[in-house]
């Protein structure tokens, strides 16, 4: 999910810049992100979506682990969920 998270957030800030640009140089859509695709490569996206698969699988099993080994109780439950975070 946390890739999925990172995607939409790409595709919204290239939508803002795209607000920005059309406003102050009254840019067309096509011409905006011919230019944008043009002058990307992969070493700008590639890295950003790994390191936030890595982070999102990192973040999945120290929950788990957690939820795995809290206590059977109320307060055992919160405090899980704060140490996850936390610790």
């Amino acid at each position: 999910m946390l890739l999925l998270l990172v995607l939409i957030g790409v595709a919204i800030e290239f939508f803002g810049s795209f607000l920005v640009e059309n406003l102050k140089g009254n840019v067309s859509f096509i011409l905006y992100f011919n230019q944008v695709f043009d002058s990307i490569v992969y070493g700008d996206i590639i890295p950003a979506t790994i390191k936030s698969f890595f982070f999102g699988l990192a973040i999945g099993i120290v929950d788990c682990y957690k939820g795995y080994y809290c206590a059977k109780r109320t307060e055992g439950i919160g405090y899980t969920a704060n140490s996850a975070v936390v610790d």
